[in-house]
């Protein structure tokens, strides 16, 4: 009724409505509506951008605290690369599902983490990836309570998932002396293959620990070879006879 009084100032109007006093009057209030409603939009705007510019800040804090712990597995407990690939692939695994639930790394609990097997878990995964990814997560928190980020370990209630136990497979005694005997002739790289095969047979070390011996770290006289294994820590393990032979 106050447009129809600006613009139709002698109509008439419906029984029991009274007329605006004045058009003046009348665009004075629709000048008034008009700003709340601008006034209201532009709230609405700042409240979104706000909304978006915390979100981003969360996202830059989770992926700075997430570079410190991997410094951290890096240069304080030497964990070898393998280690660093599979726990920065869960950690941004985990990431993606907070961010996609709205959460921050503050406000996760362990019903969120438990949230976040299940959904694992309803993706076909094997126990032994689910186990990797929740002590991912346990390092990670109790590296936050360390740091101070964190007031308690959310991951530490949550139980590891029960492994399946399968019978291991195995080699006989005839087909491991087969198998050490597949480099038949007496050029250098079947030499060398044989006094490979014989020497990880003889000590039981890894092919990774294998890969990183060098001549300094083998003592033929006391049958004994230095080997560096997981955090960079070294033992002494010995081999016997025909390891010697083959390595001479």
């Amino acid at each position: 009724y106050f447009t129809a009084a600006v613009v139709f100032p002698n109509a008439v109007l419906p029984p029991g409505r009274s007329r605006c006093p004045t058009p003046v009057l009348a665009v004075a209030i629709l000048s008034f509506l008009a700003r709340r409603r601008r006034a209201g939009q532009l709230s609405v705007a700042q409240t979104r951008n706000a909304v978006i510019k915390k979100k981003l800040r969360l996202a830059r804090r989770m992926k700075r605290e997430l570079s410190q712990f991997l410094d951290y597995l890096r240069h304080e407990r030497n964990a070898s690369r393998h280690t660093l690939s599979s726990y920065g692939r869960d950690l941004a695994q985990f990431e993606a599902y907070i961010k996609q639930k709205d959460l921050s790394l503050r406000r996760v609990n362990n019903i969120h983490i438990r949230g976040f097997m299940a959904e694992l878990y309803g993706k076909k995964l094997k126990k032994s990836s689910l186990a990797r990814k929740l002590a991912a997560l346990r390092s990670f928190f109790q590296f936050g309570v360390t740091r101070g980020w964190l007031s308690e370990n959310p991951a530490r209630v949550v139980a590891t998932p029960r492994q399946e136990k399968r019978m291991p497979s195995f080699l006989s005694e005839e087909e491991v002396a087969g198998f050490l005997e597949t480099p038949r002739s007496d050029r250098p790289l079947d030499l060398r293959d044989r006094a490979i095969l014989e020497l990880l047979y003889a000590t039981g070390i890894r092919v990774s620990e294998l890969v990183g011996i060098n001549d300094e770290d083998i003592s033929l006289k006391e049958r004994l070879i230095r080997v560096r294994g997981k955090g960079k820590k070294e033992r002494l393990v010995p081999f016997g006879r025909i390891a010697e032979e083959r390595l001479v």
